[in-house]
């Protein structure tokens, strides 16, 4: 559905994957997940688990890493994975976790929303 909204909707707005600390990193939390990898500590290892995270999930956009000191994440609590809906400037939608997981199609009904605003 990510990439569906990426095609759909790149007229309208910008996509911005940033990828962060590992959420259950094997040397850390680990929760018997499909993919392993340890928590990356230096940038060289974060950009190498970010590019493997790509390919695994066949994400074409563009995507930047966070630093190995997490400012971003520290600056906007993304962890263990947020979406983010910016409007000129201003947080419209900050989604939240239900039940295990978010629901993709809220981002999606958020931009068909922003999009008959825009045509109105």
């Amino acid at each position: 559905m990510l990439q569906q909204c990426l095609s759909e909707y790149a007229d309208l707005a910008q996509f911005l994957l940033i990828y962060i600390a590992e959420s259950h990193a094997v040397d850390e939390w680990p929760v018997g997940e499909t993919i392993i990898k340890k928590q990356h500590r230096t940038l060289p290892e974060r950009i190498v688990a970010c590019q493997e995270c790509l390919e695994d999930f066949q994400l074409n956009m563009p995507t930047v890493v966070d630093s190995v000191e997490n400012e971003f994440h520290h600056t906007y609590a993304c962890w263990p994975i947020r979406f983010y809906m910016i409007n000129n400037g201003v947080f419209e939608v900050v989604a939240r976790p239900k039940q295990f997981g978010y629901d993709l199609q809220d981002i999606a009904d958020w931009l068909a929303q922003l999009k008959s605003k825009v045509q109105a």
